[in-house]
């Protein structure tokens, strides 16, 4: 169905675009907190942890390949994006005492 198949992709889109803004929301959140001579370590330990959650997403998805499973990984992805919520929730509220 043409309906069906327009929201999937608005959806892939709208993800894809929060993806980004995310993206450039975190590169200018280590540019302004960390100092020049730090930035590169890390960094690359940044980018490290993030090509190993990406391994991690391909390998759950090579274990748990079945169709009738992917709820289990919608709703791991879905932990996972509350996880973060929190922590980062936790982190400005000690460090500015605000979310802004």
């Amino acid at each position: 169905d043409e309906q069906t198949a327009a929201v999937l992709v608005s959806g892939m889109l709208l993800s894809r675009l929060g993806l980004w803004m995310y993206d450039v929301a975190v590169t200018q959140m280590l540019m302004e907190s960390i100092s020049p001579e730090k930035r590169g370590r890390i960094n690359g330990v940044q980018l490290g942890l993030q090509e190993f959650a990406t391994l991690m997403i391909f390998v759950a998805g090579l274990i748990v390949n079945k169709t009738e499973d992917f709820p289990v990984l919608a709703l791991s992805s879905f932990g996972s994006v509350t996880v973060a919520l929190v922590l980062y929730t936790a982190y400005a509220f000690r460090e500015r005492g605000a979310l802004g």
